[in-house]
């Protein structure tokens, strides 16, 4: 967390995508990292993105993280 803390607040991109246009906001509500989420959001990750399942990262997210995605 700390990590993704350092990246975002130098400039990172919070909706850089991989080549299944996962978002990092996918990666962390899919494991349940609420703390992440959290961070994410505030750095303006998007909710919206879809992947190439055309899921959202609330589609993907454990039951405790849709809370904070909705």
């Amino acid at each position: 967390m700390k990590c993704a803390k350092v990246l975002l607040d130098a400039g990172a991109n919070a909706n850089a995508v991989d080549k299944h246009n996962n978002t990092p906001l996918h990666f962390a509500a899919y494991r349940g990292r609420k703390n992440c989420v959290r961070l994410l959001l505030e750095k303006g990750a998007a909710v919206t993105l879809k992947n190439l399942d055309n899921k959202t990262p609330i589609d993907v997210a454990k039951l405790d993280v849709v809370k904070l995605l909705a």
